[in-house]
């Protein structure tokens, strides 16, 4: 599974098949109202008092009222960002969500956000990746805060701000080289896989990760290079040489992946499959021989009787983790943010 995809995973957690179908026009509709409200506005309409009843209005679940200021913009962040420090949870998730939607026109917040993000006492899983979610749409200016939020001790957190910084793209790529220098290894590999997704202009900086002492951020490098492709095949091969044999194994995954493309890799994968002294990176070479060209038929008939299993789990990788996370119940009796379809979609587990 692709690192987006386990990116989608974590922003989702469970499935939501069923809810979809309900979500999904109300959002659309929700969205349509906001950007033919957005273009009868005027911004007299946008003055203190009226953005003070809108905001009054939040917490009876009135959608007008959110859809209104979104579309104050710039108008109503101020007043918005002093809710950020309620006590009341289900204001702090609103609020942001508007903010969120506001976007590139509510950059003042970003500051408060990441006081949000390193704050876990106070706010819990669900106002981070509320806040994650606003940063996205946000753009490069919110790149720093993303960098923070990949600190984040919940996996699904950091997991999404991969996904953000991803999605930003380009104007990211400065910033999360410069993460590759971070003392905390989470942060390094966090980088490297919103590298990843990002493609090509990434490889000379995944291309380095290989070089890190913590054998996760090399693991991790060699699966977003597996994601690029052909231009990534050279250092994948050499990656095989890797002294951590989980490296050597994610390595020749990763070149099974790429397939056809990958068939300058036979030989260092024919050597890995027959020589390598862990079960692993064997049985992942063999694997990927086949992929890289079915017709190819060898027995591996040579393989020496000392071998043995080097870490005990063929499926290692931190990133599937997800398909062990318990699904969280959905409460009996939902907060009044479930009235909003953005939040219900964000965050389904809070409402049934």
């Amino acid at each position: 599974m692709s690192t987006k995809a386990y990116y989608l995973l974590s922003k989702v957690l469970i499935p939501i098949a069923l809810v979809v179908g309900a979500i999904v026009p109300n959002l659309i509709s929700s969205r349509l109202f906001a950007q033919t409200i957005t273009s009868s506005v005027s911004s007299r309409q946008c003055e203190k008092a009226n953005i003070k009843d809108s905001i009054n209005k939040l917490e009876t679940g009135d959608i007008a009222a959110f859809d209104f200021l979104v579309a104050c913009d710039s108008k109503a962040v101020f007043s918005l960002i002093e809710l950020l420090d309620d006590e009341d949870e289900n204001l702090r998730i609103i609020t942001i969500a508007i903010l969120g939607e506001i976007g590139e026109g509510a950059t003042n917040a970003i500051p408060f956000f990441e006081e949000i993000l390193k704050d876990t006492q106070k706010n819990n899983e669900d106002s981070r990746l509320m806040v994650v979610n606003a940063l996205e749409k946000m753009g490069q200016p919110a790149v720093p805060a993303l960098i923070t939020a990949l600190q984040d001790d919940d996996y699904h957190v950091s997991y999404s701000a991969v996904g953000a910084l991803s999605e930003i793209g380009q104007p990211a790529v400065p910033t999360l080289i410069a993460a590759l220098q971070d003392e905390d290894y989470r942060v390094r590999s966090s980088a490297v896989g919103a590298l990843g997704e990002i493609g090509k202009p990434a490889v000379p900086a995944l291309i380095a990760a290989l070089q890190d002492d913590d054998y996760r951020v090399r693991s991790s490098a060699v699966g977003a290079l597996g994601e690029i492709g052909k231009p990534a095949v050279p250092a994948l091969i050499a990656a095989l040489q890797d002294e951590d044999s989980r490296v050597r194994y994610r390595a020749a995954e990763a070149l099974g992946e790429i397939g056809a493309e990958a068939k300058d890799a036979v030989s260092s994968l024919t050597r890995v499959a027959k020589n390598d002294k862990c079960l692993e990176p064997r049985l992942a070479a063999i694997e990927s021989l086949t992929k890289i060209n079915p017709n190819q038929v060898d027995t591996f008939s040579s393989q020496p009787k000392n071998i043995s299993l080097c870490y005990g789990n063929l499926v290692f990788s931190s990133a599937r983790a997800l398909a062990t996370v318990s699904t969280s119940v959905k409460e009996t009796n939902p907060p009044i943010m479930c009235s909003y379809p953005l939040i219900k979609t964000i965050l389904p587990w809070k409402c049934p």
